[in-house]
Parts: structure tokens; sequence; C-alpha cells
């Protein structure tokens, strides 16, 4: 019996496929600012050249273009003529009030808290102690309760 890998793929060697994996904290980053600046939802009409949608969202051009093209390689969007960009599937999902989307997933998972929190993972595996309360000083079950701290961490922009 033969074992199978997640991806058949042969054509990356370990090395791209090791800077893939290294690059997730880059792509989530890029997939989080999309998404909290709406760019879904601003492309559910069709595609959009990049100079409107970052007049929309009050951003730099250039910068959001590199985000989008970004995005476009990991097929997020799809970058269209004229530095334009369109939806796929995946950023169909990301639009708000879509039945079974992933934005507000992608909010949450996306947001400064888990970032903290990842970052801090050396140190969990390290001790085996729970990295959030490394950094808060309390169960996050306790971080969760309505408090004014809760607040500021479940809306960190």
């Amino acid at each position: 019996m033969t074992s199978t890998s997640a991806s058949t793929k042969t054509d990356k060697t370990p090395f791209d496929h090791a800077m893939q994996l290294a690059s997730g904290l880059a792509v989530s980053s890029a997939l989080y600012t999309a998404t909290k600046l709406g760019i879904p939802d601003l492309l559910a009409q069709g595609s959009c050249p990049v100079s409107e949608l970052a007049t929309a969202t009050g951003t730099n051009e250039d910068a959001l273009y590199r985000v989008l093209r970004a995005l476009t390689n990991v097929g997020v969007f799809t970058e269209t003529a004229g530095r334009s960009f369109a939806l796929t599937p995946i950023s169909e999902a990301l639009r708000s009030n879509v039945a079974g989307g992933a934005k507000e997933l992608v909010l949450w998972l996306g947001n400064r808290f888990h970032f903290h929190l990842w970052a801090e993972l050396p140190y969990s595996v390290k001790t085996g102690k729970p990295a959030v309360e490394h950094i808060y000083g309390k169960p996050v079950l306790r971080l969760w309760r309505p408090s004014p701290r809760w607040r500021m961490i479940s809306t960190w922009e």
C-alpha cells in the first residue's frame, strides 16, 4: 500500500514547497486585509480597476495592487486587463451575507489577537502552557467574557 500526500503535484521542489508554507502568514495577512477592506463586496458587480478600489477603500493604489496580485497568485482573485480584478469562487465566499461564506471567520482568524498567539507557539511547545495565558495572564475563556478588554481583542484592527 502506498501513501499519498494532499497534493500529488511533483513540479515543486522541496524548497518551493517549504517557502510556500513559510509564506502562509503573508497570505493570511493579505487575505485579512482584502476582506477587511471589503474588496470582495466591491467586486460583486464584476471586474473593477484597482484605482477605483483604492479610491473606494481609501488606500494607496500601488500597495493595494500588490496585495491583490499576491492574492491572485493563490487563486483568491483574478486579474483582468488594465490592473483590474474580479472575483473567483474563493473571494465570492468572502462577500458579506453569502450563505456558507467565510468572511467573518477570516476576519476573526486574521485579527491581531490570533497573530500574537501564534507568535508564541514556541513558548507553548517548550512549556506545554497556553500562549494566551503567557501573553494575557489569564485563560482564554476568561478573556472572552464581556469586558472592555475582550471588546478590544475582538475588534482589533
